[in-house]
């Protein structure tokens, strides 16, 4: 009898590199400040990017929402999304694929892609990439 795959456990970030651009992308979904900022320390952000004006920043941007798009650190170039929860309903997959759109613009901004480009194509590609990544740790499939 062959064995079900067993199901497994989604941590409460992920964490998207985009090689092209050397940045990541990291999604918070539930995580308190704290736990934001150790797995931060973690991942090699200086400790004293942290300021407690970004930490203020961070916490003012939260307080209230349902998810929030931000640097990961003062003066970081990486992408922190912060959702309130973990996506299980329609309306947050919605909110955490909006806060991507967020992420790319970020990352368009801190690599200068050209503003007037019309069609945006690499915007789109990387929008798709970052959704691709996500996905497949949500949804677990490759």
């Amino acid at each position: 009898m062959a064995r079900k795959k067993k199901k497994q456990a989604i941590k409460d970030f992920i964490v998207i590199y985009v090689p092209i651009y050397r940045i990541s992308v990291i999604v918070f979904m539930g995580s308190s400040l704290n736990r934001i900022i150790k797995i931060g320390i973690e991942k090699g952000i200086n400790k004293e990017r942290f300021t407690n004006e970004w930490k203020n920043w961070f916490i003012a941007e939260t307080e209230k929402a349902i998810g929030v798009t931000l640097e990961y650190g003062n003066d970081n170039k990486d992408v922190l999304i912060w959702l309130k929860e973990k996506p299980e309903k329609l309306s947050q997959y919605a909110t955490l694929y909006h806060e991507l759109y967020h992420a790319v613009d970020h990352i368009a901004d801190s690599r200068a892609f050209n503003p007037v480009d019309k069609i945006s194509e690499p915007k789109a590609y990387l929008f798709e990439y970052l959704f691709t990544k996500v996905s497949e740790v949500l949804w677990n499939r490759p």
